[in-house]
């Protein structure tokens, strides 16, 4: 199949918050043989399937891409975050949805999970090996937003090495070095009202070799590579993960990770969804 991926009412600037999804979602479609079209705003005619990328408050955004698109283009949304209330009033209008998080928002038959797995174009280029090297300290990774920006002057209050690094405030590589050298990567949910944390962050510091903290939550593919806490431990936790080698540990899930995930392999089940709504 051909996949062409739609910003729509997606500004620009924000598809670098976004990149932590949809490149490895461009390397797990090319690794199985079907072919990815650039990020752009045009709608292609049948069979090229055309995924409209959709935030968390894009309900408007998702129908007026509906409404651009036509009847005739084959249209899938790609909710790269936890879908909001507004996207499922409008989902019915899509033929089928792929989600980066658990839902059950979306009519089953129409509807795939994407899970995040290895690939080896994923790893960062400066990986540190020897965890006595890793010296970032603790990089808190995620977007701007209460929770995070909270923790992260928690951590920094406490005496703990924090830095905390903002989705699509650095260019990509830098993110990457920083994961790439940190001990301990913690993740947590942007707002109270998510139900897990940004899969997509977490994904991104396994791959770089960080132990991962997480809010509880996180998908259950992710259990076994990553440690999980309440929000409220998190500070007692990062300081007892580096006391126990955190960065040994995350070394030692990334080669899980590797071993036991496939970007290509998950995408599975949301192909077959998209094949069937395609007619391909």
């Amino acid at each position: 199949m051909l996949f062409n991926f739609v910003i729509a009412g997606t500004a620009a600037e924000r598809l670098a918050a976004l990149d932590d999804a949809l490149r490895p979602l461009f390397f797990g479609l090319r690794a199985t043989g079907h072919r990815v079209v650039a990020v752009g705003q045009r709608y292609e005619a049948r069979p090229v399937v055309n995924l409209v990328i959709a935030e968390r408050g894009g309900g408007g955004m998702a129908a007026r891409a509906r409404q651009e698109a036509g009847a005739g283009p084959c249209l899938g949304l790609l909710c790269v975050e936890e879908p909001g209330q507004e996207l499922r009033a409008v989902a019915d209008a899509f033929d089928f949805a792929w989600t980066c998080v658990e839902t059950s928002m979306f009519a089953t038959e129409r509807h795939a999970l994407v899970p995040f797995g290895f690939h080896p174009a994923l790893l960062g280029p400066k990986l540190e090996r020897d965890p006595n090297r890793r010296e970032a300290g603790i990089v808190l990774y995620g977007e701007e937003g209460p929770r995070p920006a909270a923790l992260a002057d928690r951590l920094t209050q406490s005496g703990l090495p924090a830095l905390f690094a903002r989705a699509g405030h650095f260019p990509d590589y830098i993110v990457c070095d920083l994961l790439s050298r940190a001990a301990l990567a913690v993740v947590v949910r942007h707002d109270a009202g998510e139900r897990a944390p940004p899969a997509m962050r977490i994904a991104k510091a396994i791959v770089n070799g960080a132990a991962v903290l997480a809010e509880t939550g996180v998908a259950a593919d992710f259990v076994p590579y990553v440690e999980t806490c309440g929000y409220d431990a998190m500070l007692e936790r990062c300081a007892a993960l580096l006391r126990m080698n955190a960065p040994q540990r995350g070394l030692e899930a990334l080669e899980r990770f590797r071993r036991e995930t496939s970007m290509a392999a998950g995408l599975a089940p949301a192909l077959a969804v998209a094949a069937r709504a395609s007619g391909s």
